[in-house]
């Protein structure tokens, strides 16, 4: 878009936000029309320890509060509400 060889640029919320945050006087991203897709991380199924470990880790960051400080911290607004499915 910045090279004027596109109109329009679909990613995550945190891609666009990012884009629009960083050329402010460039880009602007539309508010509200974000959906809120599931977002995974994939383990080997020979891996349960490590599948473990991630539940845990992701679990630790969100109800700790690292989630929200780090959200807040990077892209300057409230973070979305996470429903976890673990």
């Amino acid at each position: 878009m910045r090279q004027k060889k596109a109109d329009a640029y679909v990613e995550d919320s945190l891609g666009i936000d990012w884009i629009a945050k960083t050329y402010a006087d460039q880009m602007m991203s539309l508010p509200d029309t974000y959906s809120s897709d599931p977002i995974t991380i994939g383990v080997r199924k020979d891996n349960p320890s490590f599948l473990r470990w991630m539940d845990l880790f992701a679990s630790t960051f969100v109800s700790s509060g690292t989630y929200n400080e780090y959200y807040t911290r990077w892209w300057g607004t409230t973070p979305p509400t996470l429903n976890a499915v673990w």
